[in-house]
């Protein structure tokens, strides 16, 4: 369900999208085990992308910009730096019903400098290890404000003022 890339590849080049898609491989991560948590039995891995994920993560952290930040998986490769360039699979939602706007499942990642995509994920990727799992909840202020969001036949993929919900797995850090 690639059908809000090109609108997002146009906000890319605008500083505000999230990316162009580009092939690679990267690392593995592992969940971590602890109370209420069980040792997964199929670690992530670059060739797997994201699917319905865990809803206890590992680590909450709630910002004051109302950012949620969960680890659900925790990577063992490079850390993701502010301005890092990644390479990584996603899926995007829209609260609170969480329907799926856009995903990279089945599709090549995607690659892109941090700096070039929403505020939330700017502030949400710094820290994430490759070969983990992230899940981000991004208020409207730090996706895409009070804007439609439009494919390239015009459709609204994200209505204005919309909370978004984003899986991603962090397959590398470049």
């Amino acid at each position: 369900m690639r059908t809000a890339i090109g609108a997002y590849a146009a906000l890319a080049a605008a500083g505000l999208g999230l990316a162009v898609a580009s092939g690679c491989t990267g690392g593995r991560g592992k969940k971590a085990a602890g109370p209420g948590h069980e040792e997964a039995s199929a670690p992530a891995t670059a060739e797997r992308p994201p699917t319905v994920m865990d809803p206890r993560p590992i680590n909450k952290v709630t910002r004051a910009s109302g950012l949620v930040i969960e680890d659900v998986v925790v990577g063992d490769g490079p850390v993701c730096l502010p301005r890092s360039r990644v390479l990584l699979h996603y899926k995007g939602m829209i609260a609170p019903d969480n329907r799926v706007f856009d995903s990279t499942e089945g599709q090549e990642p995607l690659e892109f400098s941090l700096d070039r995509v929403i505020s939330g994920w700017q502030d949400g990727l710094p820290g994430m290890r490759a070969g983990g799992t992230r899940r981000l909840t991004v208020p409207p202020e730090l996706g895409y404000g009070s804007k439609d969001m439009k494919d390239d036949q015009g459709n609204v993929v994200i209505p204005a003022s919309s909370t978004l919900v984003f899986e991603i797995r962090l397959v590398a850090v470049k």
